[in-house]
């Protein structure tokens, strides 16, 4: 009983839901999800929803010498099921599995599993048969075949997992798995299933995978089908998806990723199989799988580590899903748990939504757990009146992997103890300081050259080293790290250059591989410059060295609040569309009028052309001092957002804090590079980055 409670906890972690115990709970997304239920004995459930208004639930059981599909019905909505009646059986050692019940639009039942004779020179006869009913499913009789070959007996040549969908202009369509292939095939028909095209579809490659197909149809006639695939790379299996907007007959090349399962402790890579999707009422899409990532990893164990030979990665796995809300491009990124345990697995799921809209989650055994939405759940929000980061400034962002990194200039006595950094899933929820030197600093001044005045700088991965690029007593270093939480450290401590002044070091990276640094130098006032970066990325090549453009008299750059300054800072650089955009604040950075501007070249040292509509990100009413801003994509990448620092307040300069807004791209009316625009600063709630 101990194990059990222990694992209920920790799905709740691993879901986040709002409650859950062993009989029911709410997840994050909305879903009241009953307790799981046992039906009947048997394997590899399917369902339909007949005219009459009942569930119709196909299953493989065993029988006398044999093994038999059969149904049961439900006429209160999976509350209570009939006795079962049977459909087709064998007693010679035929291998029946997966059958999949639908009604077609003229009434009739049909029903297609897979069924394997051995034969007796140690070839299989691998079959498709569909059985029919007429009367309600009272009685049944054999009445096609759509796939039917011999072969050698090998796993991966059989075929299995038929499931039917019927277009709305009648043509009959059934969808399976094929060793052959190595992937999703699908034969159609014009006669409501009485014969086959010759034609054979492909769906998907499936690689090393099974395949497993699950298949739903949106309002809009685009088919999507979710199955499994083998990842030859990292050898293990995820769960893919594809797409039809010309009935089935060609499907995307790109296949978006519904999930890929990874071991907590990060030694090995798991598995995500035997998919099953449908959608909601509320149009949203929800994909079911098997998935054994709970597994405890235990080296050296066939049973425990995906890299032993004989790992099963089936025997193990529990009951997930995740949903979309973009009609498959994109899934949660988080799987909620349903059913099963390590101990107690709940293998070949399938998800069903019935005309009211319940969900009935299912897995051998026959277990299902009926599913209730509830309202969609509205978007997260957030807003930089309430930014979690209230001592930032400088603020620069790395996406590695699936994490944010956030490097500041701490502003407080850390100023000149070293550089903190932040993690976030979201760009709105930060972890830290967490750096893995004293404080939570990831680069702390023991390690480097210089004593103080630590101000943050970019910071970049390559080939698994991170470089930061941070200022200290305004002079430009490189330290390197392991980790994007440091510690980073400088072999040999020195400045890039000891003179002259050289601040806010920042690091673009272009399509050809090359590096530049866009830098600041103090001469007369704060100028941008750039350089080539050498190809260890540690030095700059002098003679590289170029003007970029400063701060001019007459213009929102020489703001007519106190204290005033010649100042071009915090520039950074990346590319769109064909242009470099150049980004840079300017006015002193205790002005209120400190601002954010941009100019644009065709190459990534200039000539620069700063835009006539500056500045893009200024002060209002509620915020004052707006800048050193750098951008990010969103998780999802579809969203473009720039992180900068503002004033502490309208009365007080520091400590500055965080803020994050919107920022996107327009046509430019008058041709020429397209414009760049900011949505802030904004002090109003906003969604979450998704």
């Amino acid at each position: 009983m101990k194990l059990f409670i222990c694992f209920i906890i920790s799905s709740c972690v691993l879901c986040s839901c709002k409650s859950i115990n062993a009989k029911s709970f709410t997840a994050d997304d909305g879903i009241t999800w009953e307790e799981a239920k046992d039906i009947i004995s048997g394997n590899y459930p399917r369902m339909a929803e007949l005219r009459d208004g009942s569930l119709m639930l196909t299953f493989e059981h065993g029988i006398k010498d044999g093994v038999a599909i059969s149904f049961v019905k439900s006429f209160d909505d999976g509350v209570t099921w009939s006795k079962p009646t049977q459909i087709a059986f064998t007693t010679n050692g035929h291998d029946f599995a997966n059958a999949f019940p639908l009604q077609l639009q003229n009434g009739r039942i049909l029903v297609s599993f897979r069924d394997h004779i051995p034969l007796p020179n140690k070839d299989v006869n691998y079959r498709l048969p569909v059985y029919a009913s007429d009367d309600n499913g009272k009685t049944w009789h054999y009445y096609s075949i759509v796939e039917n070959y011999k072969k050698t007996s090998h796993y991966l040549d059989g075929v299995w997992e038929p499931i039917f969908l019927q277009l709305p202009n009648g043509e009959l369509q059934c969808y399976y798995a094929d060793g052959r292939d190595h992937g999703i095939v699908m034969r159609y028909s014009k006669n409501n299933g009485k014969t086959w095209s010759k034609k054979k579809i492909k769906v998907a490659t499936c690689k090393k995978g099974d395949g497993m197909p699950g298949i739903v149809q949106l309002p809009s006639g685009t088919i999507v089908v979710d199955f499994e695939s083998g990842e030859t790379k990292d050898k293990l299996v995820v769960v893919r998806c594809t797409f039809s907007k010309n009935n089935g007959r060609t499907w995307t090349k790109k296949r978006p990723l519904v999930h890929e399962a990874h071991n907590k402790s990060g030694k090995a890579k798991w598995s995500a199989a035997a998919p099953a999707i449908a959608q909601l009422k509320d149009g949203r899409l929800i994909a079911s799988f098997q998935t054994d990532e709970n597994v405890k990893y235990k080296k050296g164990d066939k049973m425990a580590d995906p890299s032993v030979p004989g790992y099963d990665p089936i025997s193990k796995s529990v009951l997930k899903y995740v949903t979309s809300e973009d009609n498959g491009k994109t899934w949660s990124e988080k799987a909620t748990w349903l059913m099963g345990t390590v101990e107690e697995p709940a293998l070949w799921n399938y998800v069903f939504v019935s005309k009211k809209g319940i969900i009935y989650m299912m897995r051998a055994g026959v277990k299902i757990r009926r599913g209730f939405p509830g309202e969609k759940p509205s978007k997260k929000m957030f807003s930089n009146k309430n930014t979690q980061v209230k001592q930032c400034a400088d603020p620069f962002i790395l996406k590695y992997k699936d994490t944010y990194y956030l490097y500041c200039t701490a502003d407080t006595y850390l100023t000149d103890l070293g550089i903190p950094v932040y993690k976030s899933k979201d760009l709105v929820n930060w972890e830290g300081p967490c750096g893995k030197g004293p404080n939570g600093l990831a680069l702390y001044k023991d390690d480097v050259w210089g004593n103080k005045m630590f101000w943050s700088g970019d910071v970049i991965e390559k080939n698994g080293k991170f470089y930061m690029y941070p200022t200290v007593e305004e002079h430009l270093i490189v330290a390197v790290s392991d980790s994007p939480l440091g510690p980073f450290k400088q072999k040999e401590k020195k400045p890039m250059h000891k003179s002259p002044k050289e601040i806010d070091g920042s690091v673009f990276i272009d399509d050809n591989g090359k590096a530049y640094i866009y830098f600041i130098r103090l001469e007369g006032g704060n100028k941008v410059y750039v350089a080539r970066l050498s190809d260890n990325l540690l030095s700059m090549k002098d003679g590289s060295i170029k003007f970029c453009l400063e701060s001019e008299e007459g213009t929102w750059e020489r703001g007519p609040n106190k204290p005033r300054a010649f100042v071009t800072e915090g520039a950074y650089t990346f590319k769109y569309n064909g242009y470099y955009y150049l980004t840079y604040t300017a006015n002193h950075f205790m002005s209120k009028d400190y601002a954010v501007g941009y100019a644009t070249s065709r190459k990534p040292t200039g000539p620069w052309k700063k835009y006539k509509g500056n500045p893009i990100l200024s002060a209002t009413e509620e915020v004052y001092g707006p800048g050193n801003g750098m951008f990010i994509l969103s998780p999802n990448g579809k969203e473009m957002f720039i992180a900068y620092h503002v004033h502490n307040s309208t009365n007080a300069v520091w400590p500055r804090k965080l803020a994050l807004d919107r920022a996107y791209f327009k046509k430019n009316p008058k041709g020429g590079p397209d414009i760049l625009a900011v949505e802030g600063p904004t002090v109003d709630e906003q969604p979450v980055p998704e």
